[in-house]
């Protein structure tokens, strides 16, 4: 019998939803399937719909009183179902003689897979996480910081990641940051393969041919106040411009109420959460980001691949993406006076603003295009 081999995109979070990660998993399993490969995506729910909706509904009634427990009950759960359902799968294959490539989007995930693959199966995972998932958790207000939860998350990334294949990095940032923070992080076979994004297609209907969009969870990491109060000081400057936010999440009530304060409000466009929201980007003129801290944000490459002008943060890996001054601004976090002015330069200047949409197409198309990244990742998966 001809043997044949599946890549399995492993993920502890559901297949379809709103953040990054799950872009990266769709686009990566489509591009490997269109290009004459076979890939899935492996997810907790697909073991059992009606099993995983009960036992995850139970976390709503942990939620009220302990962050704590509930985040233990999250990733307690998404693991276990998550390697049934891998097991399940491997089995499966093994059956029909299809050799599996697990590829995992994060440590939970791996470990799974570490514990679940049958002889000969190799296990590579790709950094999405800040720093630590252990961070984020703590970022998020639902673990200390330091305490024995977080010690155990980053415990577990110790014990995972120098157990891998392979370990693909989305930016250089964190390549740094593991090698830092993993006893043997420089010995591991590592790879830093940016992540890839298509251009989105155009949205006829709604909310084109305004000035400022951006995409994100509405969460305190994002920091979206920042991003409004900077078109409120170009607005007292006599500057109007409209913005639309796609997206959702904890913070959307403090952000409307700050937009009202600020007298914004017809100016801000709230979507929230919309499938698919990079359609939203053309006819959009300048991309607006104000993250505390990012890995490499597919929502910027996707405006990138638009020929939008980004103006954000020099954090994390968004210096991989934009260069100050030749496809978007830089602007401080601690300054919106400042951000003002990079906005107002950006919007009042039509010849810079061509010039910085053709830089943007020019990087998107040489670095971050779905054909060439999945092509490297291919070749890594395979050394």
């Amino acid at each position: 019998m001809k043997t044949s081999q599946e890549v399995i995109v492993v993920t502890t979070m559901r297949k379809h939803g709103s953040s990054g990660l799950q872009t990266y998993i769709n686009n990566l399993a489509d591009q490997i399937n269109k290009t004459g490969g076979n890939a899935s995506i492996l997810t907790p729910f697909n073991y059992s719909k009606i099993v995983t909706t009960i036992v995850f509904g139970f976390r709503k009634l942990v939620d009220p009183f302990s962050d704590e427990l509930s985040t233990w009950w999250h990733e307690y759960w998404h693991y276990y179902f998550l390697k049934l359902a891998l097991a399940r799968k491997l089995r499966r294959n093994s059956r029909y003689n299809i050799t599996s490539m697990l590829y995992a989007q994060c440590p939970l995930s791996a470990k799974a897979c570490l514990e679940t693959r049958l002889p000969g199966q190799r296990v590579f995972m790709v950094v999405h996480f800040n720093v630590s998932v252990a961070d984020e958790w703590a970022d998020k207000k639902k673990i200390k910081r330091g305490g024995r939860q977080f010690r155990s998350i980053r415990n577990r990334e110790q014990q995972v990641i120098p157990a891998l294949d392979g370990v693909v990095f989305v930016s250089e940032f964190m390549k740094k940051k593991i090698e830092q923070n993993i006893s043997s992080g420089s010995a591991l076979n590592a790879a830093c393969i940016p992540c890839f994004t298509s251009k989105p297609v155009i949205n006829n209907h709604q909310h084109t041919n305004n000035d400022l969009i951006s995409i994100g969870t509405l969460e305190a990491r994002k920091n979206h106040a920042y991003i409004l109060k900077v078109p409120s000081i170009a607005k007292d400057q006599g500057h109007r411009f409209s913005l639309t936010l796609i997206g959702d999440g904890p913070e959307r009530e403090s952000l409307q109420k700050l937009a009202a304060e600020l007298d914004i409000e017809s100016q801000v466009h709230f979507l929230g959460y919309q499938h698919n929201g990079s359609k939203f980007i053309p006819g959009h003129k300048i991309y607006l980001h104000s993250a505390l801290i990012e890995n490499l944000p597919i929502s910027l490459l996707e405006a990138q691949s638009c020929g939008l002008p980004i103006i954000a943060p020099a954090v994390g890996g968004i210096p991989e993406i934009i260069s100050d001054g030749k496809e978007g601004f830089f602007w401080p976090l601690d300054d919106p006076e400042t951000g003002a002015k990079k906005l107002l330069a950006l919007m009042l200047n039509p010849e810079l603003n061509h010039s910085m949409t053709e830089a943007a197409k020019l990087k998107f198309h040489s670095t971050f295009d779905t054909d060439i990244v999945v092509e490297k990742l291919q070749k890594f998966w395979k050394q």
